[in-house]
């Protein structure tokens, strides 16, 4: 095998920036995932909120 020339490093270089780069983003994407997403068996210290209703509204006819 030959070693790599001035030209083939000109070639190599950018795929082996894209190579890295790609691998970077994927880590951070994977890491803000994992951290963003809550766990489902701990239980949460919170209760559950109650539904919130709207206060009921007259249903009286107007008068005429």
């Amino acid at each position: 095998m030959k070693p790599m020339t001035g030209t083939d490093l000109i070639v190599a270089a950018p795929w082996i920036i894209f190579a890295v780069v790609l691998a970077t983003i994927c880590v951070f994407l994977l890491r803000s995932r994992r951290a963003s997403r809550p766990d489902r068996h701990k239980p949460t210290s919170e209760p559950p909120q109650k539904e919130e209703r709207c206060p009921q509204q007259n249903n009286e006819t107007p008068r005429s």
